[in-house]
């Protein structure tokens, strides 16, 4: 739908256009009646303004594995604490983790109350080391189906801008040769206004 304000559209209603598309052209023309002819009428280059609402298509993608390796803590955990003053770090506990052990550190610095009349920075060193192990998680199809959606709504998220009015969300499953991935293809039809001030050369 195209109504111009100021100018003359080069579209209409029920056009396609692309991106880079002259919808609307900042011409005007002085002198004109009824009768007179508009190749004949001097042009006046002025500001175009106008509405142009347009349905557009937008399509996102999202993939998910039926068997998911994830990592979960034990309960097993281990802290060990540091002390910097100035470039200087002392070590007061230390924790010696096995080779083969995985595990994540959490580490928190907090700088300690200066001494009366001393410059000097004194900052503790907690890190804590929790202990993790690598386990497998089947999800069934719904569930690989709905993260895959959410996937692919949240690529879509930075397409669409916050003014569009979504008219139509379709959902599909793509068929694939891996058992063990699902790909969710959302396709999404918005109402929005497309147009974009530019200047002509």
């Amino acid at each position: 739908e195209v109504i111009a304000l100021a100018g003359e559209s080069t579209v209409k209603k029920g056009d396609t256009v692309k991106k880079g598309d002259i919808l609307m052209r900042g011409v005007a023309y002085e002198n004109k009646t009824a009768t007179s002819n508009q190749s004949e009428a001097a042009p006046l280059l002025i500001r175009a303004k106008g509405i142009v609402t347009a349905r557009v298509w937008y399509e996102g993608y999202g993939e998910t594995e039926l068997v998911q390796s994830i990592r979960e803590r034990t309960g097993q955990e281990y802290v060990g604490v540091k002390v910097r003053i100035g470039e200087r770090v002392m070590t007061l506990k230390e924790v010696k983790m096995p080779p083969d052990q995985l595990f994540e550190v959490e580490e928190v610095n907090k700088k300690l109350t200066p001494w009366r009349n001393c410059d000097i920075v004194v900052e503790s060193i907690i890190s804590t080391y929790y202990e993790v192990r690598n386990i497998d998680v089947h999800l069934s199809l719904e569930e690989a189906r709905e993260q895959g959606k959410t996937k692919a709504l949240a690529d879509l998220q930075t397409l669409i801008p916050e003014t569009a009015y979504v008219l139509l969300r379709t959902i599909e499953v793509l068929k694939t040769p891996e058992t063990n991935l699902v790909r969710v293809r959302v396709n999404v039809e918005t109402a929005e206004d497309i147009g974009q001030f530019m200047n002509l050369q």
